[in-house]
């Protein structure tokens, strides 16, 4: 299957992210609020903040590897400082402002405990969360390229660990065509002489639960795509269920490297979401990628648009409670 998402992601990659180590400072305005934000190999990496349509301060903060890092503060509209977290790690944070003499619910103040640790297959265990709890949530597919992702291509670490364990049947994999994992595919070899893998293709939900008061991002599926050296065809390969990979992932031991001492494996790589990626859709009523209304240097603003309410949705919701 031809993939017209190769041309338009790169094109994303090239203009938003400038692909280099170097610090990037970008700055973003939208008749609901304006952002200033740095990244550094596509990742958001460096100061973040936000303002009202009215010019005041909203939030402001510091993204390490697209999590949020250390101190945060949020103002509500008139200037008043509302809420500042210091955050131990993307899941774990200290309340310092308001403090426990506020006038509040004491969940507001004491968040669950969730404690990071591996279970007895090497990975980390997602905080436990049901329907009742998501008060909001976005679903998003991203496009993650070569490009500032070397754990995950070089030596095509990523896709052979993929391939191999569903080829031997321990994953199953779902038709390219769509990612709803309706039909299943009996793959017993792929012909990979003539292929080269150049992207993944995952989709996710972004929510805001009501017991951490946090937003997260959890992988639903993930696609291999690759180039077709004899057709020249950009092929998605096949859908596999992320959840069915984490522990083959969490096998596949990082080799040394400079990223931070917390991945130790593939599953840590997506787990701490460590990659650089671009938004190619969100969930509409017309299933359309961003592709299929934008064009052009429109394309990259819509994406980056997606992305910064993400983040500024959380932020709504800190201030809603």
């Amino acid at each position: 299957m031809k993939n017209p998402l190769l041309l338009i992601c790169a094109t994303i990659i090239l203009l938003a992210n400038n692909l280099t180590a170097k610090t990037q400072t970008h700055e973003f305005i939208s008749d609901k609020f304006n952002c200033s934000y740095e990244t550094e190999r596509g990742r958001l990496q460096g100061k973040y903040i936000s303002y009202y349509p009215n010019g005041i301060k909203k939030a402001e903060g510091i993204f390490e590897n697209n999590y949020r890092s250390g101190n945060w503060k949020l103002w509500d509209s008139t200037g008043i400082l509302k809420m500042q977290r210091y955050y131990r790690n993307p899941f774990e944070y200290d309340i310092l402002l308001p403090d426990e003499s506020a006038d509040l619910p004491v969940n507001l103040l004491v968040p669950p405990i969730y404690t990071l640790r591996y279970n007895n297959e090497n990975y980390y265990e997602n905080f436990i969360v049901d329907e009742s709890m998501i008060i909001w949530a976005k679903r998003i597919w991203r496009w993650i390229p070569m490009e500032n992702n070397e754990l995950l291509f070089q030596n095509n670490v990523m896709f052979n660990t993929l391939n191999n364990n569903v080829l031997n049947g321990n994953i199953k994999a779902y038709n390219s065509v769509n990612d709803i994992f309706n039909k299943e595919l009996n793959i017993t070899d792929i012909d990979t002489a003539n292929l080269q893998i150049i992207a993944f293709k995952i989709k996710e939900d972004h929510f805001f639960d009501n017991k951490r008061f946090v937003s997260e991002s959890r992988i639903l599926g993930i696609c291999p795509v690759a180039f077709n050296a004899i057709s020249k065809d950009t092929i998605d390969l096949y859908w596999v269920p992320f959840s069915a990979t984490r522990k083959y992932l969490a096998a596949s031991v990082m080799p040394q490297h400079s990223e931070k001492e917390s991945i130790n494996s593939l599953d840590d790589l997506f787990f701490f979401r460590n990659f650089n990626s671009s938004i190619y859709k969100e969930a509409n009523i017309y299933n359309r990628t961003i592709a299929d209304y934008k064009s052009g240097p429109d394309i990259v603003k819509e994406a980056e648009k997606i992305e910064i309410n993400l983040i500024e949705s959380e932020h709504a919701l800190w201030l809603s409670f």
